[in-house]
């Protein structure tokens, strides 16, 4: 039962992207507000939204790298002869 209740409590995959380009949209727009000279006119929501997005970056990566594959510690390729450098041109 504790099973069923961890998994229904957890955020799906696209929950979690959900809500990083509703965070990632925001950021864009507020700097887009600083970059056309605008910031002085930004709301104290548009200065809420941008404290929220940079007090949730740090919880919203760790949800991500959750939802990564586990990586193998090795680096490079894991198809048989591949040696990771770059192939010389012919």
């Amino acid at each position: 039962m504790s099973d069923q209740a961890e998994t229904a409590a957890a955020p799906s995959t696209q929950e979690v992207l959900d809500e990083v380009l509703r965070t990632t949209l925001s950021a864009v727009e507020l700097a887009g507000k600083v970059v056309r000279g605008e910031a002085r006119t930004a709301t104290g929501t548009d200065l809420a939204t941008a404290m929220a997005v940079i007090e949730r970056a740090p919880a919203l990566i760790e949800r991500l790298q959750g939802l990564l594959p586990r990586q193998s510690p090795r680096l490079g390729s894991t198809q048989p002869g591949a040696s990771g450098r770059p192939t010389p041109p012919r």
